[in-house]
């Protein structure tokens, strides 16, 4: 098995059990957060935040552009900047 289908393979079944796990989710538990502590999201807040933020780091690992804004170079970046 080469590296592309080890990958390919783990993706596709990582979207699978996660789009499953996520069917589970009760459209009345979309606004629950955990009552303790701070800064939580809500379980909707964090089904958006997997859907859309996943795909920007395995494009970033594929293609190289990791989508910095321009004339930003994340070699040269305070690791502050980077949070």
């Amino acid at each position: 098995m080469n590296w592309k289908d080890l990958l390919k393979g783990s993706i596709e079944y990582n979207y699978m059990v996660a789009d499953k796990l996520m069917a589970e989710v009760d459209d009345s538990a979309l606004g629950w957060k955990p009552a303790g502590g701070t800064n939580w999201m809500t379980t909707g807040q964090l089904l958006l935040h997997i859907t859309s933020a996943c795909g920007a780091s395995i494009k970033g690992f594929v293609t190289g552009d990791w989508g910095c804004p321009e004339g930003m170079d994340p070699n040269n970046m305070p690791a502050d900047a980077m949070l």
